[in-house]
């Protein structure tokens, strides 16, 4: 059997958070939601939710932030399913996941699907890398729009095109599965935006 983790990294999203974890709770094994320290009833409502809620200073990079909540992810979840609190998943992809876990469990790699950032779509298809096998040998890199690094092979997985690399880790690109990224907050405006 398949078991899937998610995370979502939080910081102020007591306004998304509650329709986030409710849209992955039905369909995901463990919920984990980091959270840097909100202000606001973030955690609260995450409680409610998720199956670990964990609070600490935010780093300053979404990266370690990254590779720090993969460490919390219990072992027995194979896959990784990483969420930002303002994206909402096709659920046809819950649904391949659970129902086809011998499919899923094949591959050795990660999934990449294409976001369209609400309102306007223009960035369509926007590529995120957002399911993954639960592998020390992936690395979060980068400050801000940080990308998963084969760390074995010193390249960003996204960046695997050689004829090879089905033999090594394979990139399924779900284009019939979008991310629907809603539109950005408009009450803050953040360092990295």
């Amino acid at each position: 059997m398949v078991k899937v983790a998610a995370i979502v990294l939080t910081k102020d999203e007591e306004a998304r958070i509650e329709e986030c974890l409710k849209h992955l709770r039905p369909y995901i094994d463990f919920v984990l939601v980091l959270d840097g320290e909100s202000t606001d009833k973030t955690v609260e409502i995450a409680k409610k939710y998720a199956d670990r809620v964990e609070v600490r200073p935010f780093s300053g990079s979404f990266a370690k932030e990254k590779n720090y909540a993969r460490t919390l992810v219990p072992e027995d979840c194979s896959w990784i399913l990483w969420v930002d609190a303002d994206e909402r998943f096709d659920t046809g992809l819950f649904h391949i996941i659970k129902n086809h876990p011998d499919l899923i469990e094949k591959l050795n790699g990660c999934w990449r699907f294409p976001r369209c950032n609400l309102p306007g779509g223009k960035d369509w298809p926007d590529y995120q890398v957002r399911l993954m096998r639960n592998d020390g040998d992936i690395e979060w890199r980068g400050e801000t729009h940080e990308v998963p690094y084969l760390k074995s092979e010193n390249v960003p997985i996204d960046q695997l095109d050689r004829e090879d690399r089905g033999k090594r880790f394979s990139v399924i690109t779900a284009d019939g599965y979008p991310i629907i990224h809603m539109p950005r907050r408009e009450d803050e405006r953040r360092a990295w935006w």
